[in-house]
This record gives structure tokens, sequence and C-alpha cells, in this order.
């Protein structure tokens, strides 16, 4: 035989037959590798198989004939990556040898083009070997006559074998059937957002949901009475992209766009569709037709319409909605800047109200520092013991012939020492801001802070000592002569109230889309109180025997996107509110 055939032994190409066949037949597919790695696998692979296969075939001697060879393989991968005219053509064309394919266009494949190169060499070193005919009696053996034809056969094959296969059903809950006479082109875009489904379901997505709330989504072709999924993880792989990063929804609901040229964008909607298996093709399948189990999920795509016939429900995309009746409704946020990580008491020097609706607080802590020293005893016994500041203890005073005192740490000034026995002890050093006692604490120094709620709900005036306690999601300030306390809550989503019951419901109030995709609905705020329930509002607030409750913002996230500031990612519910007890 021709020694033309010799590479096909050479273990370059060897191996990258073998990473072919072992890709595409175990590794796709199976879950051990992310589907963006065994595409590209099959790409580098297939790049070094079928280029120099062909030139091999036609027996290219010539650096043009292997050019040729080449370019027979590079350019239509290069036209199907880049034109989805060129990918339809390709299945059309194997289709007509009875395999079904389907291609999932990625112009980054195109980076496996690279392979070209050492494929090249290996093709131009075997055609140009001088040890070619030194050879040619060992490769015109029988045993090598017979390898190379396996190597040949099953080169060709997994070349062929390389795409996507076309599947026979899927498993989905809700599908697309293509019910025109003709080719159809739809993009399918799966809505980007963490959705509230009971709420989504039982509103109005085409309302909720704006073009730039949806991604990018996989445009499919259909030949008529093609079927296509619309669950979003059967969808992906229908189209051959077993990718990791389109996992199936974690939600019991779904929202898709739905577009395709001579049509308005169409949103679909369904929550807890039972799954069902659906012919990849429908034509003449009249028990598809009569099976009533298949019509839940069913969107029939009809010229210039879209149809549901079953539970899946759909609108047309509405690119601006008006705002709702509660749109521009005053929402108030309670903030405050924490004073202490620990509770610490300081007096409120000044009171101010500030334009921006948030009062300004000037407080007053103790400037610290450590105690006098005790007093000398002139008899015997022990000394005076000297009293200290709040951060320090006061040395004891040494008593002739006897023990010195002991040091006692005071509240804010140091005391006076004690007498010792049989002489009179002497006086303590003053501890008053460190002064006689220490070094003054800079740390311990007049403060101003900011606390954001309305001024007539501060129940606490200038002169008044009280303590600050940040527990994160609220701050408790309280008195420390009376039973004055004050509870700001912010963004608090599960109310655990001292004595009130509280919880956060809907109001019959459209919502509203917001700049970053979500969409948010007013809430109010249900107290509990003596039997009865009161609902409060944004501003709100509600007068009790001997405590106040004012709602400040209330807001339910319907849907939420992680492109949109924390609390509006998720969905939730979620309240800023205070408490004021005389």
């Amino acid at each position: 035989m021709s020694p033309r055939f010799s590479l096909l032994r050479h273990p370059l190409f060897l191996g990258a037959l073998a990473l072919l066949v072992v890709n595409d037949h175990l590794l796709k597919g199976a879950g051990l590798l992310p589907g963006a790695l065994t595409g590209k696998l099959s790409d580098l692979a297939g790049l070094v198989v079928a280029p120099v296969l062909a030139a091999a075939i036609v027996d290219a001697r010539t650096s043009r004939g292997r050019a040729l060879a080449f370019a027979a393989v590079a350019a239509p991968f290069a036209a199907i990556k880049l034109s989805a005219a060129a990918a339809q053509l390709l299945v059309g064309l194997v289709g007509l040898a009875g395999i079904r394919w389907r291609i999932w266009q990625d112009p980054t494949d195109l980076a496996a083009l690279v392979v070209l190169v050492p494929a090249w060499r290996l093709s131009a070193r075997a055609a140009s070997s001088p040890e070619r005919s030194a050879r040619s009696a060992e490769e015109g053996s029988r045993a090598a006559w017979v390898l190379e034809r396996a190597i040949l056969g099953a080169s060709a094959v997994a070349c062929v074998a390389t795409g996507t296969p076309a599947p026979e059903g899927y498993s989905t809950d809700a599908y697309l059937i293509n019910v025109t006479p003709g080719i159809v082109d739809v993009r399918v875009r799966w809505v980007d957002a963490s959705l509230d489904c009971s709420a989504v379901t039982s509103g109005d997505p085409t309302r909720m949901f704006g073009p730039s709330a949806f991604n990018l989504g996989i445009t499919y072709r259909l030949d008529p009475q093609d079927t296509l999924p619309l669950n979003r993880a059967v969808a992906h792989l229908a189209a051959g992209n077993f990718e990791e990063t389109a996992p199936a929804s974690e939600e019991p609901c779904e929202v898709v766009l739905l577009e395709t040229d001579g049509m308005r964008p169409v949103v679909a909607w369904w929550s807890d569709l039972q799954t069902v298996t659906v012919p990849q093709n429908v034509n003449d399948n009249s028990d598809f037709w009569k099976d009533t189990e298949m019509v839940a999920g069913r969107v029939a795509l009809k010229p210039d319409a879209v149809v549901a016939p079953g539970q899946v429900k759909t609108g047309a995309l509405q690119t601006n909605v008006a705002p709702s009746v509660c749109a521009g409704a005053p929402q108030s946020s309670f903030q405050w800047a924490a004073p202490w990580p620990k509770p610490v008491v300081g007096e409120i020097a000044n009171i101010d109200a500030l334009s921006d609706g948030c009062i300004e607080l000037a407080m007053i802590y103790p400037r610290l520092g450590s105690g006098g020293a005790g007093g000398v005893g002139t008899g015997m016994g022990a000394g005076g013991a000297g009293a200290g500041g709040a951060d320090g203890a006061g040395a004891g005073g040494a008593g002739a012939g006897g023990a010195g005192g002991a040091g006692a740490g005071g509240a804010d000034v140091g005391g006076a020492g004690g007498a010792g026995a049989g002489g009179t002890g002497g006086e303590g050093g003053m501890g008053t801001g460190g002064e006689g006692g220490g070094e003054p604490d800079p740390s311990f120094t007049p403060r101003t802070y900011y606390l954001c709620i309305p001024i007539e709900d501060f129940p606490f005036s200038a002169g008044e000592a009280v303590q600050w306690s940040d527990e994160g999601d609220h701050l408790e300030v309280s008195a420390v002569d009376s039973t004055k306390r004050l509870e700001v809550y912010h963004n608090v989503v599960d109310l655990q109230i001292a004595g009130l019951a509280a919880s956060i419901e809907a109001t019959g109030c459209e919502g509203d889309r917001l700049g970053c995709g979500a969409y948010v609905t007013d809430a109010v705020v249900a107290v509990q109180s003596g039997g009865a329930k009161t609902l409060l509002g944004p501003g709100d607030a509600l007068e009790g025997p001997d405590f106040r409750v004012r709602v400040g913002r209330a807001e339910r996230v319907l849907a939420g996107r992680d492109a949109c500031d924390a609390g509006y990612q998720t969905p939730n519910a979620s309240a800023d509110l205070l408490i004021a007890y005389e």
C-alpha cells in the first residue's frame, strides 16, 4: 500500500484520536468535567485528527495540496462557529444521512485553531520524510496494512460523531412547539433574578420584568413540528451546552422571554408543573396530540402569535410601565452611627434637629484616669486606701510600723485615704479626669452622633444620662435614672419586639421596577396590642399607654437581582421602625 497512511500511527495523531473518542463518548454529559471544557477538548482533538486525515486520504504531497486539505476542515469549522445559517446547513446535510445533530455556537471555540500548527508539521514531515521509501516495505506488510485501515476507519467515525446528537425527547415541565409551516429562529431568555414564586406567578410578570431582567439566552432554529424544552437546564442540554453554569432552577417557578422575527416579544411564566417527556419532533405523531398530560406545559408558536392552552401564562413584554399608585410614597430609612460597640453611659449635652430629618446629638463622656495614692499613716497600723479613677486603682498608703493598704478603683474621682490605726492617714490624690491621679485617656472625649429618626420620637432631653447599645439589627438607648427607652430597627426581616407582636404584611398596591432590575412593592407592619391589630404604613404611628411605634419604611422584594444593593438581591420583606417607651 501507499506509505501515505503511516502518519496515522504517529503518537501525536493517535493521542488526539484517543482524546476525541474518550471525550465525546465518555466525558461529554457525564458530569465529570465542565461542559465548556469537554467542548474545547473536542475542538482541539478534532482539529488535529480531521485535517491530517484529510491530507492522508487525498495523498497530499505538496504544500498546496495539504493547504487545500486543511482549509477543507478549518473553513467549515470557523463558519459554523460564527454563522447560525452555516451551522444549520451542516445540520441539514448530516441529516440527509439520517443523523440528527445540534451544533452549539461559540465563537471562542475558534481559539482551538492554534492546534493546526502542530498538525501541519506532522502532515508535512510525513510527506517529505526521506525515510518513507526505506520504511515502505515494512509499511506494506499485512499487519501494518490492517492497523492503518483500522485507524483510518476509527478516525473517520470519530470525526463524524464529534457533533452533539439531537435527543429523541426531552424531560421538561414546559415546552415550546413550532406549529408554523416554516422554519423559525426563536431566542429564549430566562429571567436573571431570585423570585418570590407565589407573588410572581399570582401577579403580572410583564409588569415586573423589563428586557434587562432577562439573560442573553440561546437562539434555536426549529423546523415545523419541532419542540423545545423551556426548562432552562434541559434547554441548555438540547443546545449541546453541558456547562455547569446552567443548573436547574431551584425555584418551582420560571419566567422566560420568547423573541422571534415578526412577533412582539412574549413573556411566559409557570409554576409547579408536572415533568413530561416530549418528543423532539411531533410530525405525524397522533399519540402526542391525544395525550392530555402534554397540554399543561405547552406553548405553541403560531404565525404572529404565541398560544398557551394549558397552565403556562403569557403576555406581551412591557418595556416601560407606569408607576404604581404607591410610587413616590414617603419611605424613611431609620439609621444611626453607633456610639460604642458595647454599652456605655454618657450625658446628652445638646440635641439638634437637622434639615435632612436626622438628629445631631452631642454626648459627654467622663475623661477617665488612674486614682491618687493613699495617705501615709503616722501611727501603728495600716495606711489609708487611695480611691482611684474609673480605669485605674489608687495606691495604698504606707503605714508606719504596718503594711501598706491596697488601692481601690473608684467610679469617677479619687477619694481620701482612711485613718491608720494609731495615727491619722494621709489624704488620697484626686482622680477626677485623670488629674492628680494619672494621665488622661484620649479615647474618652466629647463626641457628636447622628440618629436618623423623627425628633418627636426621641424621648430623651439634654442633661439626661443614657446608655447606648448597638445590637446589630437595632439600636437600644436607655435612660439611667428612668424607664425611658428607645429601640430603633433598620432593615429588619424577622420582628421580635419585646412586649409587642409585629409582622410585615402585603398591601394591595402594585409594585415598581428598580433601576437595577429588582421589583419591589410597599408593605405594612401589623402590630398586635391590647387584642387589636393595627396596620401601619410608612410614616404611620401607633400611640399606646406607655409606648409609641412608628414605621419609617416597609417593603417587599418580589424579585431580587445580584446587581442591586444589599436588601434587594433576594426576595424578602423588611422594615425600619422604632418603639419609644416612656
